[in-house]
């Protein structure tokens, strides 16, 4: 039996129990990426979701530096067609595969000296003359 909204039917009881197991062989499918709803857009993420399953297991060749995205991504255009920019796989393995994200080398620091050397000044001395002293001290420091 149908019920009747204002806006449009709904679906009996039994319809949708009937309905179930195709719903989740469904979502399943999606997951997957081997089903494709009408107006869903392809984008090479999407295509990425395919190849999902050959990327998972080597996180840790990854994450370590022995394999690196730019190669993945040449391997990728050279067998699969597929062309990716290695920052879009990047991406993606983090995104959507949980890879860890490099850690960012921290600046090193410049130190700088908490005390401030010791400066003798001329016009200390009793018998100082400027005049002199601006004439024959070329030699600034």
């Amino acid at each position: 039996m149908t019920v009747k909204t204002q806006s449009h039917n709904l679906p009996s009881d039994a319809s949708i129990e009937k309905n179930k197991d195709d719903f989740s062989q469904m979502l399943q499918d999606l997951l997957s990426g081997t089903v494709k709803l009408p107006g869903q857009r392809e984008t090479v993420k999407s295509k990425l979701d395919l190849i999902a399953d050959i990327l998972t297991p080597l996180k840790s060749e990854i994450e370590s530096g022995k394999l690196k995205y730019s190669d993945i991504a040449k391997v990728i255009d050279l067998k699969l067609k597929l062309k990716v920019s290695p920052q879009t796989l990047r991406s993606f393995c983090q995104d959507h595969l949980g890879f860890k994200k490099a850690e960012r080398k921290k600046p090193i620091q410049k130190v700088v000296p908490t005390t401030l050397p010791e400066v003798k000044e001329d016009h200390e001395k009793k018998n100082f003359d400027a005049t002199h002293a601006l004439s024959t001290n070329i030699d600034f420091k």
